[in-house]
C-alpha cells in the first residue's frame, strides 16, 4: 500500500526523535524543515537547521531521512545545500527504493 506525504513526515519524524531527541531546546521543537523533495518512489525530509548538533554527534545526528511510498525509511546524507547533489542523490534513492522497498 502507497502512502501519502503526511504519513512519510511522520515516519520521518519518528526516525528523527530518535536521533535528535537529546538535542532539542524545547520538547516540542520542529525536528524536520518545512521543505522536503519528492521523487518517483519516495520522499526527502530533512533535519531542522535550529536543532544545534554538537560535533562530537554530527556523524550520527547530521542525517535527512528518506521514506519510500511504501513507508520503509532510511538515514541518509544530508545534501541540502548542494542543490546538485541532493538532485543526484533523490534519483539514487528513488531508483533503490523501487527495487528494495519493504
Amino acid at each position: 500500500m502507497l502512502i501519502d506525504v503526511a504519513a512519510a513526515r511522520r515516519i520521518a519524524e519518528e526516525a528523527a526523535q530518535q536521533k535528535l531527541e537529546r538535542f532539542l531546546a524545547e520538547p516540542d521543537q520542529p525536528l524536520l524543515r518545512d521543505e522536503f523533495l519528492e521523487g518517483a518512489n519516495c520522499w526527502f525530509f530533512f533535519r531542522d537547521p535550529a536543532i544545534v548538533v554538537p560535533p562530537q554527534y554530527a556523524l550520527g545526528a547530521e542525517c535527512a531521512y528518506a521514506v519510500s511510498k511504501r513507508g520503509a525509511v532510511r538515514t541518509i546524507a544530508d545534501f541540502f545545500s548542494d542543490k546538485e547533489k541532493l538532485d543526484s542523490y533523490l534519483k539514487t534513492m528513488s531508483d533503490y527504493f523501487l527495487t528494495h522497498d519493504e
